[in-house]
């Protein structure tokens, strides 16, 4: 299952509850209560455009409108009493599924704006958004679910399409990355270095009466190795092998170490229970959000210490990084047309995970990102 924050319009069923019963009423009036509760979400269902349904505790389907037959290809005569909800969604995850929801179920919980895949009677794959409340007895025991399911397969397909459209535009922006790091590595160090080399070369042959040349050339051959130091810090932000062959701890250590180092500011790092191997497509958007929040919290923050957590477990890998600066609003950030903090959260959005941003004025920020490692 995946929660797009669909709104169904169905949100008229009533649940009926242990609530206390006056005296003068008894067990029938409650039943009463209930088969007339049960007559309005009938007439409610059939009115509507989107299919209501009704299952037992079992998930046997007590009840589907007739939509069903247009939507999704069913008629109600060859769902009612004769297939379980489950039975609708495709066989590849339906144990999973069926778990999923049995679970819900036995807690009574309702559900709201749950979209899943659902496989058609053509055969065809679509998806639905689904709303559901328990329906419980008199006593507390649970007589059924009732609730709706509204065909999302447009949007969802449109979701997609524009998920795979961010994708290749965030693969295109590492694969630029990585050209111009290694340019820059390959090409423009190497030349900084023997410009350096030849300005040593140069001064050895000063004679001493022109001590004052000799100091200037001193000062450039110093300018140009804090150059080459910069560049070579800077093409391994862009890509380094460190990435690939460290692994993600130790390679998140060493950025900060540098990173500190470069800007001259404290950064406290620790990490526990990280694997030693991640793939590719986990590793960076971590280590992009990593660089990212460092950058914008050194400029914004007014801060000069600042805490990096990496952590993991069998589930999933999250980091936190945070400031005691003078925070932001970090709302009104996001809408900002900056790229930072959006390309943050999309890049954590592709791969499943997510992104979360705390901030007080005057209290500090802390960004906290989150991938699972299924």
């Amino acid at each position: 299952m995946k929660d797009t924050g669909v709104v169904a319009p169905f949100d008229t069923v009533v649940e009926v509850t242990k609530a206390p019963i006056p005296p003068q009423r008894n067990t029938l009036d409650a039943e009463a209560i209930l088969r007339q509760s049960e007559a309005r979400f009938l007439e409610l269902a059939e009115q509507s455009r989107t299919t209501h349904w009704e299952v037992d505790p079992q998930g046997l389907f007590l009840y589907v409108s007739d939509v069903s037959q247009a939507t999704w290809g069913y008629p109600p005569d060859e769902v009612i009493g004769r297939m379980h909800f489950y039975d609708l969604h495709p066989e590849e995850g339906r144990d999973a599924f069926k778990a999923k929801n049995f679970a819900i179920m036995e807690q009574k919980q309702r559900f709201q704006d749950v979209v899943h895949a659902v496989k058609r009677k053509d055969g065809r794959l679509g998806w639905g958004s689904v709303n559901g409340i328990p329906v419980l007895n008199v006593d507390g025991t649970l007589r059924c679910y009732r609730g709706s399911c509204t065909d999302v397969t447009e949007r969802t397909l449109a979701e997609e399409a524009l998920s795979g459209i961010s994708r290749k535009l965030i693969e295109a922006h590492e694969q630029e990355r990585t050209r111009i790091g290694r340019e820059l590595h390959d090409d423009i160090v190497q030349r900084l270095a023997l410009l350096v080399i030849q300005l040593d070369r140069v001064q050895q042959h000063i004679p001493d009466s022109a001590s004052d040349l000799g100091k200037q050339l001193n000062d450039l051959r110093n300018q140009t190795s804090e150059i080459t130091n910069d560049v070579q810090l800077l093409s391994h932000e862009l890509h380094s092998a460190k990435q690939e062959y460290l692994g993600i701890a130790r390679a998140t250590r060493n950025f900060c170490s540098e990173f500190g180092e470069r800007q001259n500011v404290e950064i406290d790092f620790e990490s526990h229970d990280v694997p030693e191997t991640l793939p590719t497509d986990l590793f960076l958007p971590l280590f992009r959000v990593l660089q990212e929040a460092l950058r914008n919290a050194i400029k914004h923050s007014g801060a000069r210490s600042f805490e990096v957590k990496l952590w993991g477990s069998a589930e999933d890998i999250q980091l936190t990084i945070r400031d005691r600066g003078i925070g932001f609003d970090s709302v009104a950030a996001m809408k900002c047309p900056g790229l930072g903090l959006t390309s943050m959260k999309e890049r954590l959005r592709l791969v499943g995970g997510e992104l979360s941003i705390h901030s007080q004025r005057e209290r500090g920020t802390t960004i906290h990102a989150r991938v699972c490692l299924s």
